[in-house]
């Protein structure tokens, strides 16, 4: 999987909804290069993308990610990264 059709497959998932949704499991290890990554959101508001652990493509994904909160109704993106310490 690239970026560009992990972002294909985000707008796949619109409409946003008023509930928690799961718009990607890359932990579930279904897709190649990309099980450091869940993204969620949560109502209409947040987008959380959560590192699990750090990858080369990180900085090309939150740029993308960034891109697909400005083009839809979601207003916030949280990204924790939770392969740190602290």
């Amino acid at each position: 999987m690239t970026v560009a059709e992990l972002e294909h497959h985000l707008h796949s998932q619109l409409p946003a909804t008023q509930e928690f949704k799961r718009l990607f499991h890359g932990r579930g290890g279904l897709y190649e290069g990309f099980k450091h990554l869940t993204i969620d959101s949560v109502n209409e508001q947040i987008i959380n993308a959560a590192f699990y652990f750090e990858e080369a493509n990180k900085d090309e994904i939150v740029e993308m990610l960034q891109n697909f909160v400005a083009s839809t109704p979601y207003t916030t993106l949280v990204i924790p990264r939770r392969y740190l310490k602290g």
